[in-house]
């Protein structure tokens, strides 16, 4: 059910649906979106929560944390969006959650901004213990006062009910693009009727050096050790398979993961990148509109010119017929690698955009280090992978612009730490800025499975599609069976571009 639209499946067309039929048998905190960013940003998110049985719905609450925007952002505008005011639940208003002493309550925490807005979690008085991130389980010993929660991250909190009768501050604070955004809720206990909220002295993050910190997304414990996030924590399931426990519960076998070297090792450069070149004339002109002599692209119409995310200096661009089903329908020369142009855009010296596509064999083990060059901006970005749970097992930042070849050799010289005993497991991280994410998985699902750092295609009228790129697991030839009367699509035309040889 991790599919998008033009890679699995068709787009959900207007008056159309879509239906999925899935066996829930993974138990965890999830949440649907639209894929188009715009959209998501303007509303169109939900939850989806798959409950274990031993879960009682009238101890948990699922608090969505999203933000609104300073102008609609499926709208034609070319005014950069920025967040005006957090949402909890679609509202502006404060939650009130009622708890009765001596229970404990689980808060199912999403992160369902599009804007690159990680947010701070506290209530006052009370400690967090951390179950679960992203569906996996984590070590129970992990308690704080502050949880650090990125965009597109699902965190489930226990929270013991062991205060005297109150209103108790559940506060949200935003950071990066959202700092200096507050929303707030209250924990009440019983039916109490008091009106003073009690607050801890220290709820907001206000030192620059703990934003700064934090903001990377790792290493959070060292500003404080009240502070968590996700990269911190440990997966209890990798403890547990050390531990020498029945391994047939898992999909990878412990000597895959820990103890071989990986088959393949993927290097992904990524940065913002800047073009001020850029004119009409020099892009696609078969759409004349009323005597307009060119049809102008987003790189085109900003005066100081664009700055545009990109993998490895390309732009992904979405096939016009969905690539799983019909893959006959995508030619060969719009596919290009992380490593090269497609042979389309080989002679466009300025600028490219093609189907970016990572070839992978089934069943292996697998390692991708994900590289954030940094000489173009300051952001660290938070990436989210369709179809795969992956091992993040090195973190780090070199605090000034990297390339790709320097991270190759600090690998070479076996200069970058891995964590191969009980590494978090997730399917949303944070790479930071000027610095690299190493993350290892088992390719035991085969498709077609996209990677997207989703805040940077909230404006793709100004800076473009954002970054994103496609895994293969497998060939062609042993990919699963296209069902009979699968829905088709495509514009039935050549794929356009932005740039065209005439």
């Amino acid at each position: 059910m991790d599919g998008v639209s033009m890679v699995s499946q068709c787009p959900i067309f207007p008056f159309g649906a879509y239906r999925y039929e899935m066996k829930a048998d993974t138990a965890g905190t999830y949440f649907y979106s639209a894929h188009l960013v715009t959209q998501q940003g303007d509303g169109l998110y939900g939850s989806l929560i798959v409950r274990e049985a031993r879960n009682d719905p009238k101890k948990e609450w699922t608090l969505l944390v999203a933000s609104k925007s300073s102008v609609p952002m499926t709208g034609l505008s070319y005014t950069y969006p920025t967040a005006e005011k957090l949402l909890l639940n679609g509202q502006t208003g404060n939650l009130e959650l009622f708890v009765e002493n001596g229970n404990n309550y689980m808060l199912r925490f999403i992160n369902a901004n599009v804007f690159h807005c990680p947010v701070s979690v506290t209530l006052a008085r009370h400690r967090l213990k951390v179950l679960t991130v992203d569906g996996n389980m984590v070590e129970p010993t992990m308690t704080g006062t502050h949880i650090i929660i990125f965009p597109g991250e699902r965190f489930d909190l226990i929270v013991s009910a062991d205060q005297s009768a109150g209103r108790y501050l559940l506060n949200i604070q935003g950071l990066q693009e959202c700092r200096h955004l507050i929303h707030e809720a209250y924990l009440n206990y019983g039916d109490s009727r008091i009106n003073e909220v009690t607050k801890d002295t220290d709820y907001l993050i206000t030192d620059n050096d703990v934003i700064a910190t934090v903001s990377l997304g790792y290493d959070c414990n060292t500003a404080s050790e009240n502070i968590i996030c996700a990269m911190d924590l440990k997966h209890l399931k990798m403890k547990i398979q050390m531990k020498g426990l029945d391994e047939r519960h898992f999909k990878q076998p412990i000597n895959t993961l820990f103890a071989e070297e990986p088959e393949e090792t993927i290097y992904v450069p990524f940065d913002l990148n800047s073009f001020d070149q850029i004119t009409d004339s020099m892009t696609d002109y078969r759409y004349n509109i009323y005597g307009f002599t060119y049809y102008p692209a987003y790189l085109s119409l900003l005066p100081s010119g664009g700055r545009i995310s990109q993998i490895n200096g390309v732009t992904f661009k979405y096939p016009t017929s969905p690539i799983l089903s019909q893959p006959e329908n995508t030619p060969e020369e719009q596919i290009c690698s992380v490593e090269g142009r497609s042979n389309f855009c080989k002679e466009s010296p300025l600028f490219c955009e093609c189907i970016q596509i990572i070839e992978v064999q089934p069943d292996k083990l697998i390692e991708v280090i994900l590289i954030d060059e940094g000489f173009g901006g300051d952001v660290s970005h938070t990436f989210h992978v369709h179809g795969y749970n992956v091992s993040i097992v090195g973190l780090g930042t070199l605090k000034r612009p990297i390339s790709k070849e320097e991270i190759m050799a600090l690998n070479d010289e076996q200069q970058l730490f891995r964590n191969l005993l009980d590494p978090p497991m997730k399917d949303t991280f944070t790479v930071p800025n000027k610095g690299y994410a190493i993350l290892r998985f088992y390719t035991d699902n085969r498709g077609y499975w996209l990677w997207e750092a989703r805040s940077t295609g909230i404006a793709p009228t100004i800076y473009g599609p954002g970054m994103q790129f496609l895994m293969r697991v497998g060939t062609r030839e042993n990919m699963p069976t296209v069902p009979i009367d699968f829905p088709s699509c495509g514009n039935n035309k050549r794929p356009d571009m932005i740039f065209e040889s005439h």
